[in-house]
């Protein structure tokens, strides 16, 4: 899309200078407004069966500046924004951000996606479930979890050893995975076998059961396990090999 400075549209429907100059017949002028809803429905289904989560910026910062100089003055914005927090004033839109929600509408439908500001706390994925339970009246069945992108062994970045003569058989030559923590500032750094942490869940979200698993399988791998705000186990104690205590608020 190309910004132009000519005011030679005055009202909708007129053909622009430039494309009724054109004799090769390559400019067209499109309603920006037609497509609108039909851009906003595709970024809905595509955050309904996207199997990543992927957060949206928020039109936190100020719409006007952010798109200073290159707003086309469609309007796109002011229209799909569900509670009707954006008005075009003077050509430029703004925000009354006591009603923003910060959906990112508005930047899911911004033809020159350009508004910018502080990341959503609110998904794609989350805000189209959100639509198909007031629009149905019921939730959407799903395996807690099961549809989000969860880390991998993919997300561990293994560093050869450049200096070294490459193996005939790399399957066969030792990996080491071993990582430590605070080595710069610690006086007594955290050595792991494997670079995984078990995150910190409290006893009473977790049964016992699951609790001395976690602290188990944390010893047989080399890593360490988090006891959560809600107090250690004895048993975890004895499982762990390492373990990392909260007291407090974490």
């Amino acid at each position: 899309m190309i910004k132009c400075d000519q005011s030679c549209i005055e009202k909708p429907g007129d053909t622009p200078a430039c494309v009724a100059a054109c004799e090769k017949g390559c400019l067209e002028a499109v309603d920006v407004r037609e497509v609108v809803s039909d851009i906003h429905k595709g970024f809905e289904l595509k955050a309904a069966t996207s199997s990543s989560s992927l957060t949206p910026s928020s039109p936190s910062s100020d719409l006007a500046a952010a798109t200073q100089g290159l707003c086309v003055f469609c309007g796109t914005c002011e229209m799909v924004c569900p509670v009707d927090a954006i008005k075009v004033v003077d050509n430029y839109p703004e925000i009354d951000k006591k009603k923003c929600i910060m959906c990112g509408s508005c930047l899911a439908a911004c033809p020159v996606l350009l508004p910018s500001g502080a990341g959503s706390i609110w998904d794609p994925r989350t805000i189209a479930n959100i639509r198909y339970t007031s629009k149905a009246g019921k939730y959407v069945l799903r395996g807690f979890g099961t549809e989000r992108r969860l880390p991998n062994f993919d997300d561990i970045l293994i560093v050869p050893a450049q200096a070294s003569i490459a193996p005939v058989d790399k399957y066969r030559e030792p990996c080491n995975t071993q990582v430590t923590l605070g080595t710069r500032y610690a006086e007594e750094p955290l050595t792991l076998q494997a670079p995984v942490l078990i995150a910190g869940m409290s006893f009473g979200a977790l049964s016992r059961e699951s609790k001395l698993a976690l602290a188990k399988g944390s010893a047989m791998v080399g890593s360490c396990a988090n006891t959560g705000e809600g107090g250690m186990l004895p048993e975890e104690r004895e499982l762990a090999d390492k373990l990392i205590v909260q007291y407090s608020s974490g």
